[in-house]
């Protein structure tokens, strides 16, 4: 482990470019290793996901190797960026937390 957030997202993507480009310009303490999956294949094998699955949803690993999905890959990227913190808070009475059942 490098100590950073790391976030596997699709390159070819217009939404997702856009976000990693704005998450670059706001990553200030640089937690955030953004990785374009279509332009770096090889890091999926390293992280132990295949192409597919990473093309459906965004995927990230933390700092301790633990493997997140989805809204809780992006709730973990804002959370490691100053600026974005107030979008994280999540309520705990949204019923999209992560870890809430």
């Amino acid at each position: 482990m490098n100590g950073k957030y790391r976030i596997f997202y699709d390159g070819d993507s217009a939404l997702c470019a856009r976000e990693m480009q704005w998450m670059r310009k706001l990553d200030h303490t640089a937690r955030l290793e953004l990785i374009d999956i279509r332009r770096q294949p090889e890091r999926l094998e390293q992280a132990g996901l295949v192409p597919e699955a990473a093309l459906a949803r965004i995927h990230a690993c933390d700092e301790s190797g633990r493997l997140r999905t989805g809204v809780d890959a992006l709730l973990g990227m804002w959370m490691r960026c100053w600026a974005c913190m107030r979008v994280a808070v999540c309520p705990a009475w949204w019923p999209f937390c992560p870890g809430r059942r």
